[in-house]
């Protein structure tokens, strides 16, 4: 909800029932959002679409990314090492076989 600049959702207790008000976007519904989700905040647009991409796919590796984003395997590693350092990602293995997956 925050995310899309909407507020956040209303809980209440009513006797014996839980009640959870979403508050939608009324007359901006068909707008386009520009407000990013604070863990993008610092990333460059590779950086967000690789997290968006180990979210959907469980994981990354480094030639994977250079691949999405046609980009040399030094930016590869400087971006996927920002993404540890921001504490998005993990890295799992050693040399070729490591790759990248989000924190739990």
């Amino acid at each position: 909800m925050e995310a899309h600049g909407l507020p956040r959702p209303l809980l209440e207790e009513m006797g014996s029932e839980f009640r959870v008000t979403l508050a939608g976007p009324g007359d901006r519904f068909m707008e386009t959002t520009t407000v990013q989700p604070t863990w993008a905040e610092g990333l460059n647009d590779r950086q967000v679409d690789a997290v968006l991409y180990v979210g959907k796919h469980g994981s990354i590796a480094n030639r994977e990314y250079r691949n999405l984003f046609g980009i040399s395997n030094y930016t590869a590693a400087t971006d996927l090492k920002g993404l540890i350092e921001k504490r998005l990602l993990v890295a799992e293995g050693m040399g070729r076989g490591r790759i990248y997956r989000i924190v739990t």
